[in-house]
């Protein structure tokens, strides 16, 4: 959470909450630029133009980096800061959530496992009704690599569903951490059951024959290992 007496870094720049760098480059150069002392002005306007300058420099330093706005931009969502707008906290809240969840979607598609869990989880954080949330979260995990978290994974996959299931994508999220856990059984009926909202995705047609056939015929062959992290919970 910000203090009271804190400013809101963006508004420092002058520039969105969703800008990108490129945007944020921009802005500092043309404000540091306006910010630099003039050899003619007096020693009172030097200083003011001294602390502009340090405050846009200070702005520009944790908006560029992506770690620094992450945790900043959580601070500012959890904030009771009103922008110039009068939007209320809840409001602000909601907004970086969903700039949150476009960053998180974003690490995803690269292959940013992490950066995009970190993303979700904070998303999840806001608003744990939100089943995109809790989905895309689980699956983010399920691609981390991390097979302890699998069954979290799991949980938050299958809360998406209890809240939307009719969403052929969350039904898709849990059938890859089954796959991801070795429970081939489950990952077919959670590609079949994605499939029937989604007829024609040819994606899951392929899945499901994939699985089928490596199969031959067994319950899944899970490990010892998922068959402990897993239980008896389905």
């Amino acid at each position: 959470m910000l203090d009271e007496k804190e400013k809101d870094l963006y508004k420092v720049l002058g520039v969105s909450w969703n800008a990108d760098l490129d945007e944020i480059k921009k802005a500092f150069f043309k404000l540091a630029k306006e910010s630099h002392p003039d050899s003619n002005v007096d020693q009172e306007e030097k200083d003011k133009l001294h602390t502009r300058f340090l405050e846009v420099n200070r702005a520009y330093n944790i908006l560029k980096d992506p770690e620094k706005r992450k945790e900043y931009d959580l601070r500012l969502g959890l904030g009771n800061i009103k922008s110039e707008e009068e939007i209320g906290e809840k409001e602000r809240r909601k907004e970086q959530a969903k700039i949150l969840f476009k960053r998180g979607l974003n690490d995803l598609n690269r292959g940013n496992y992490w950066n995009a869990i970190e993303c979700f989880k904070i998303c999840v954080n806001y608003n744990e009704r939100e089943p995109n949330y809790l989905s895309f979260y689980g699956y983010a995990l399920a691609l981390s690599g991390n097979k302890r978290r699998l069954v979290e994974a799991r949980d938050y996959c299958q809360r998406a569903i209890q809240i939307d299931k009719f969403n052929p994508t969350f039904h898709t999220h849990l059938g890859e951490v089954y796959v991801k856990a070795n429970l081939k059984a489950k990952a077919i009926q959670s590609f079949k059951e994605a499939l029937d909202l989604d007829y024609d995705n040819e994606y899951l047609k392929k899945k499901i024959k994939e699985l089928s056939s490596s199969s031959n015929g067994s319950k899944g062959g899970v490990s010892g290992l998922f068959s402990k992290l897993f239980g008896k919970k389905s």
